[in-house]
């Protein structure tokens, strides 16, 4: 299994605009979750857009643990794929309505149709803010 240290992320993002990795990586082994924390930051000292699933399996790892090391990489991720049962799970928040967010994307105007009306490209970003990461910078543009 690849250890942390064994791979020269610089010359791996050399070329690359956009780096995706699956939540079910760090749940393999200790050794998976650093090798994981540290891709994502290489990636995104790069200058990659990071992309990452969230991808709870709960035969891997319990939602805590799961929570404990994820909630520190997502400060290194752009797009975060998730499903409202993954991210109640893992973050323990509960939306019924969840749009697609990327930093850097433009935000919705407070007059569009949604039940949210939060003027935010994702409804689940505020609370992430609040309640999971708050480590996460902050997002209003």
């Amino acid at each position: 299994m690849v250890q942390p240290g064994e791979v020269d992320w610089p010359k791996v993002f050399k070329r690359i605009e956009t780096f995706h990795m699956s939540g079910i990586t760090p749940a393999l082994s200790a050794s998976a979750t650093q090798t994981t924390a540290e891709a994502l930051k290489a990636a995104k000292k790069a200058g990659c857009t990071v992309s990452y699933d969230l991808n709870y399996r709960k035969k891997l790892w319990t939602p805590a643990e799961a929570k404990k090391v994820q909630e520190s990489m997502m400060a290194d991720v752009d797009i975060l794929i998730t499903t409202e049962e993954d991210t109640n799970v893992v973050f323990g928040i509960r939306k019924k309505i969840m749009r697609p967010w990327r930093r850097g994307w433009p935000r919705p105007s407070n007059s569009e149709s949604s039940p949210l009306r939060s003027g935010r490209s994702f409804g689940l970003e505020e609370q992430l803010d609040r309640d999971c990461l708050p480590g996460w910078k902050n997002l209003q543009g």
